[in-house]
């Protein structure tokens, strides 16, 4: 059972209310010289998701935020290569942004208006309801399975070792929850 609130809209994630998959795989967190690369991929087969994609009504979103900064804030990762299953995408974030914990949340969001929108997979107890979407809600967000916790999160730590003029870039760890 999906550990969420409810939505004003059936979604794709772990619940039931869209009998489709959207899971994310294969996530690398590195350091560039002033960025933190993400790379992840994601299974997707609704056919709604991917036209809304494609379209250009919809984008991928990754949300991060750090607690020992107070920062937060959204990217959009672009696509880098697709396959059968589904695609991978990257994102880069500014090292300045977060120190220690950083959170991430993989989504896919309305980039504008949608009105009388309806899965074609989504659960019978919608029946044929149909519902107006404003830009920036939430469609799909990331499934890893076996993830006792929030399954559409990950949490890593940027370990800052001491600045010297000789210092490699700094380690990235990952740990998903």
């Amino acid at each position: 059972m999906a550990k969420r609130g409810s939505y004003p809209h059936p979604i794709i994630d772990e619940s039931d209310d869209v009998d489709s998959q959207f899971e994310v795989r294969n996530v690398c967190v590195g350091t560039t010289q002033q960025d933190i690369e993400v790379t992840y991929e994601i299974l997707a087969d609704d056919q709604d998701l991917i036209r809304l994609l494609d379209s250009g009504e919809a984008m991928h979103s990754l949300r991060w935020s750090c607690s020992s900064t107070i920062s937060t804030g959204e990217m959009e990762p672009a696509v880098y290569q697709r396959t059968e299953a589904g695609m991978h995408l990257r994102a880069w974030l500014d090292q300045d942004l977060v120190k220690g914990d950083v959170v991430l949340e993989f989504r896919v969001i309305t980039t504008s208006a949608i009105s009388g929108y309806s899965w074609e997979r989504q659960h019978d107890d919608y029946g044929a309801a149909a519902f107006d979407l404003q830009p920036g809600d939430l469609l799909a967000e990331g499934e890893r399975p076996g993830s006792e916790l929030t399954s559409s999160t990950i949490r890593w730590t940027l370990q800052l070792a001491a600045v010297s003029v000789s210092s490699a870039v700094p380690a990235v760890t990952s740990e998903y929850l």
